[in-house]
């Protein structure tokens, strides 16, 4: 699945939390947002989510760790 992301798109998140919480904004649309998140019981990470995006209707994709970390080296570089 090569779907490419929006950068400015995923960067509504920044690489540290993303990295740190296994997330990623895959898309945004109007008060819409869908997250790919390893861990649906991350409480921190759900609150974060909800803080960062208050007016938005979030849907969290669980998705594995792998495949976060792989969009994460790719979107926000390796650095």
């Amino acid at each position: 699945h090569n779907t490419l992301l929006k950068d400015h798109i995923v960067r509504l998140i920044p690489k540290e939390m993303a990295s740190n919480h296994n997330l990623l904004v895959l898309k945004s649309h109007l008060n819409k947002i869908k997250i790919a998140l390893a861990d649906t019981q991350n409480l921190q990470a759900l609150q974060y989510l909800k803080a960062q995006f208050k007016d938005a209707v979030i849907t969290i994709l669980p998705t594995s760790k792998a495949d976060i970390h792989h969009a994460i080296q790719y979107y926000y570089g390796s650095s």
